[in-house]
């Protein structure tokens, strides 16, 4: 008997198989957000640079054709 109760105490805890907790989907949400707002800064980043790259360009160009 004392088994039983050990068993459905198991069940309720665990809950249904492939059931996530509203913890664990928390987590996962805030991480998504996080790679989302990462890929888009890293975005951003490669963006600037290729400007930057560029300006550098041009700005030899023009350098090397006043000589």
């Amino acid at each position: 008997m004392q088994e039983e109760k050990v068993n459905e105490d198991n069940i309720e805890e665990n809950g249904a198989p492939g059931e996530k907790s509203r913890a664990f989907k928390a987590i996962e949400e805030r991480l998504e957000k996080r790679r989302r707002r990462a890929s888009v800064g890293r975005l951003i980043f490669y963006i600037i640079l290729l400007v930057l790259v560029v300006i550098l360009m041009l700005w030899f160009r023009s350098r090397s054709g006043g000589m």
